[in-house]
């Protein structure tokens, strides 16, 4: 049975039975490294490389490939570890016929599999790189403020917060807020604007609340006044 051979029948396949985009696709993947893989009987590949060459998610590619298994078109033995290789079975049939297609590739199924796994190491140290590169990036060293600097930054908000007290303040908590490391004074002196703004009109409510609720008190001040005369 030749390449095109196989071609043939699976389309077959899927004119009398239901078989998803993504198991269509997975199937001619299959099939076209097993074709590099000089027609093995069982090639390797990993999970990842199959569902990054597909443009599909591992799950999915996971999802597709119990798919082709159920059809019995598949047959797979599955690594416990990620990252290694899971070796694949296409269930057609082949004969003499392929040995002419075998003679096209030099590359034993050994080294198809160790490139594989090589090219999957690389991309997850670039991808670590690049991670940790912008780590560092974002990372910012917090420089605790002067009173001067605070005091220059209220001012320029016009608000009325004390910049000595809010440096002595920070500097006996060693510059944390809870259990974290201060990131942005600035942000701190805004939240204790914040805070004011909310506590003022509060504090006059209850000084004009305090006022209003004071009794007015009726006194006879003929008698009083008499009182205070001796009753002359």
């Amino acid at each position: 049975m030749t390449y095109l051979d196989m071609l043939n029948n699976f389309y077959d396949f899927c004119e009398c039975n239901v078989v998803s985009g993504n198991a269509q696709l997975l199937f001619h993947t299959l099939l076209m490294i097993n074709n590099r893989c000089v027609w093995e009987q069982w090639f390797s590949r990993t999970n990842v490389s199959l569902s990054e060459r597909m443009g599909i998610s591992e799950k999915a590619f996971i999802r597709a490939r119990n798919e082709l298994k159920q059809l019995g078109l598949i047959d797979f033995i599955s690594s416990k570890k990620r990252g290694t290789c899971t070796k694949y079975c296409i269930l057609y049939n082949t004969n003499d016929s392929t040995k002419e297609v075998q003679k096209k590739y030099k590359r034993s199924t050994k080294e198809v599999q160790k490139a594989d796994i090589n090219r999957y190491k690389t991309e997850t140290k670039i991808k670590k790189d690049i991670s940790d590169d912008i780590s560092k990036k974002t990372r910012t060293i917090f420089k605790a403020p002067t009173v001067q600097e605070v005091r220059d930054y209220c001012e320029q908000r016009n608000n009325s917060i004390d910049a000595e007290y809010f440096v002595d303040f920070y500097t006996s908590k060693n510059w944390m807020v809870g259990k974290n490391k201060m990131k942005d004074w600035k942000a701190c002196v805004r939240t204790w604007e914040r805070n004011s703004k909310q506590e003022n009109p509060a504090k006059q409510q209850a000084s004009r609340n305090g006022f209003h609720n004071f009794e007015q008190r009726e006194y006879d001040y003929g008698a009083l006044e008499e009182r205070l005369t001796g009753g002359r």
